[in-house]
């Protein structure tokens, strides 16, 4: 896995601490203004499962 500055993008899983390969991977998308829009959870091609942020705004300030 690879470190970057900024969101993470995938994320593997792993079975257990001892095992180096990954058992699926957890993919994150974000909107323009950077935040969190979707999770999707697959392993391989085959997509697990996947949520969507709906409707989404920013809290209103006074």
């Amino acid at each position: 896995m690879v470190i970057t500055q900024g969101p993470a993008t995938s994320l593997p899983v792993f079975q257990s601490t001892g095992t180096a390969n990954p058992v699926a991977t957890t993919d994150f998308t974000y909107d323009t203004a950077n935040r969190l829009s979707g999770i999707a959870h697959k392993q391989g091609a085959t997509n697990l499962n996947t949520y969507w942020a709906i409707g989404v705004s920013s809290p209103q300030r006074d």
